[in-house]
């Protein structure tokens, strides 16, 4: 029988949710403020594509620190 908790639980796992999004492109237009939050945010989804939510947000703002010199 499917548990309908852990198919919530796996569902946070398997794709970004926009709030962990949304404090991503946060912390990093106060870290680098010369760029605006249109180029965070691309920079961001770019990276979403390599990085796993189950790796967590911290992985994630090190890609995007990292493209964004």
């Amino acid at each position: 029988m499917d548990d309908p908790t852990k198919k919530k639980q796996d569902a946070h796992t398997v794709s970004w949710q926009p709030y962990e999004i949304d404090y991503v492109v946060d912390k990093v237009s106060k870290d680098k403020p010369r760029y605006s939050k249109e180029q965070i945010k691309a920079v961001v989804e770019n990276c979403k594509r390599t990085i796993q939510p189950s790796e967590g947000r911290e992985k994630l703002m090190a890609c995007v620190n990292a493209k964004l010199p």
